[in-house]
């Protein structure tokens, strides 16, 4: 009984973590809707810095050991969360780019977004109000 219960509580906890959607969103004035799944990969790992329009993209990250971190890492950028950190550790020992900075939580994303007009961060779809716009759901 003991191992069922353990069981259920281990799968709740998971299913909380890791099996919740993704939303990726952008500050409201964000001059794109939709962003392909391939764009959002290469923005997302250092190689797309700049919008059609010329306008220098500006990506934020959640904290490492954060389990959404893991999931939008796992499910968008086929890698582990490490992987991702050793990708711009290496563009910004080449002098290409500097690594997103890292903020604690959904909120202080969206309050992240509304400072940057071009912007793009992740947080849980049910995180999700009119301080932000969505651009792509990873499920």
């Amino acid at each position: 009984m003991i191992l069922l219960t353990s069981l259920i509580t281990f799968s709740t906890a998971y299913k909380q973590a890791f099996g919740q959607e993704i939303a990726v969103v952008v500050n409201p004035s964000f001059p794109e809707n939709l962003i392909q799944k391939s764009d959002l990969k290469m923005i997302f790992l250092g190689r797309r810095r700049l919008l059609d329009n010329g306008e220098k993209i500006a990506v934020v990250n959640l904290p490492y050991n954060d389990p959404l971190r893991f999931d939008f890492s796992h499910k968008l950028l086929n890698k582990h969360p490490s992987r991702v950190d050793a990708v711009w550790a290496r563009l910004l020992f080449s002098g290409v780019a500097s690594p997103p900075p890292v903020l604690p939580n959904d909120q202080e994303v969206k309050r992240w977004l509304n400072k940057n007009k071009y912007g793009i961060g992740y947080i849980k779809n049910d995180s999700i109000d009119k301080s932000v716009k969505v651009i792509h759901v990873i499920e």
